[in-house]
């Protein structure tokens, strides 16, 4: 399977409410100067695995965030299989209710507000 991680945080294939909220993750959790070495990528396999935002930290570590406009958010086949390949240490789901809560397989529902909380 060929895969790529692009070197921008805001994939293409996103609608514009993640396109924003990744914009934005960077400037409400701190500037990208808070995070020296932190990469913001997206990922993408021929297959149609996907990550909507993949941070890359200094050590090395992956973190994948998915970004959805639900509020009864729900994950595709394809972010399962990008984490598969990824192998990321955190997993989250970002939407735009107010709970906070674990889904299963390792994966964090988080709002926008508990993810900032997060990466502070």
């Amino acid at each position: 399977m060929i895969a790529r991680i692009w070197p921008w945080a805001i994939s293409p294939r996103s609608s514009i409410w993640p396109r924003l909220h990744n914009r934005y993750t960077f400037k409400a959790g701190g500037k990208r100067g808070d995070y020296p070495g932190t990469q913001p990528s997206f990922y993408l396999s021929n297959a149609g695995a996907e990550i909507d935002l993949l941070l890359t930290w200094p050590n090395g570590e992956h973190w994948a965030i998915e970004i959805k406009r639900s509020t009864t958010p729900k994950l595709e086949r394809g972010f399962y299989s990008a984490c598969e390949d990824i192998q990321p240490s955190r997993k989250w789901l970002i939407y735009p209710g107010s709970e906070c809560y674990p889904l299963g397989d390792g994966i964090e529902v988080m709002s926008l507000h508990g993810a900032m909380q997060a990466l502070a």
